[in-house]
């Protein structure tokens, strides 16, 4: 369930939000005071973002692509690294006073953007036509979108106020998407651009969302020290027990969903006079890679 609208805090009490600049549509909805937010980040705290998989993945972001003969190793990168890259970039935010508002406002943002992927989900899988009209990758975007958004609002000076809920809400979420959709069709087998700048940009974006919310449910369950205290903000006990159970599921779920696909392009490899036997090899090298990095941080926290 989504978490309700947090309670007034104490008159003695701060709320806080952080420096980083939100999407200028969420801005706009939420209200927020613009000089609340330092738009003066360099180039490399938004690679670093990126990279830990919290950037948005737009097909524009994508533009080198086009002409380059790409060799990839993976999709994602490795988890220990993204969680790094994550615990850097939020060491160096600092944090802002943020209105009992403004906290409200936030939630009933969040709760609409999420309610309006519902609703995408439901009218793909209601489409009587049988055509696909929100794929796996559109949901995957959506998603990533509100997390960064739900990632903005949380520094070491602010205690948490339902973003922690929000995160779990979206794996459990995801659990019922993820069983509706059908990924074999996805990739011509017999294609000579089985790796494609296509299909490409939609593993990455599928498995660099995944990441993004298994490093920042992990950075969440290990918790961070608020400021000035040496009170630690994380993800209950009681939450974690629960995460651990859906992310176990959904783990076992995404992998029967890519195992067709697995199944056809190792038959598709052993046929040495094929010439798509190479790609076939090489996309099943990068998804083997994938599927041990799914959410491997949460996991190895039970």
């Amino acid at each position: 369930d989504s978490p309700v609208t947090p309670p007034h805090p104490a008159a003695n009490q701060e709320t806080r939000l952080p420096d980083h600049s939100l999407p200028q549509t969420a801005a706009a909805d939420l209200d927020l005071n613009p000089e609340l937010y330092d738009d003066d980040d360099d180039g490399d705290d938004k690679m670093a973002k990126d990279d830990a998989g919290g950037g948005n993945n737009d097909d524009e972001n994508f533009e080198d692509f086009e002409d380059v003969k790409i060799d990839l190793q993976s999709y994602s990168i490795p988890f220990d690294t993204a969680y790094e890259i994550l615990k850097l970039d939020f060491d160096r935010k600092s944090s802002n006073n943020a209105s009992e508002l403004q906290q409200s406002k936030f939630v009933n943002y969040v709760d609409g953007e999420l309610l309006q992927i519902q609703r995408k989900f439901i009218k793909n899988i209601a489409n009587m036509d049988n055509i696909e009209i929100y794929s796996i990758f559109q949901l995957a975007q959506d998603l990533n979108q509100v997390i960064d958004l739900i990632w903005y609002s949380i520094d070491k000076g602010s205690k948490l106020f339902g973003q922690d809920h929000y995160l779990i809400k979206i794996v459990h979420d995801l659990e019922d998407y993820v069983s509706h959709y059908d990924l074999h069709h996805l990739i011509e087998i017999n294609s000579p651009t089985l790796l494609s700048k296509e299909n490409n940009i939609k593993f990455l974006k599928l498995f660099t969302f995944l990441q993004s919310l298994d490093v920042r449910l992990s950075f969440l369950i290990d918790g961070y020290t608020l400021e000035g205290t040496t009170k630690v903000e994380k993800i209950s006990s009681t939450e974690l027990v629960r995460l651990l159970s859906i992310t176990s599921r959904l783990r076992m779920m995404i992998i029967s969903k890519i195992d067709p696909i697995r199944l056809k392009l190792n038959k598709v490899a052993s046929e040495t006079s094929n010439p798509s036997s190479r790609q076939a090899q090489d996309l099943l090298n990068l998804f083997e890679v994938e599927i041990g990095r799914l959410f491997e941080g949460i996991l190895d926290r039970s």
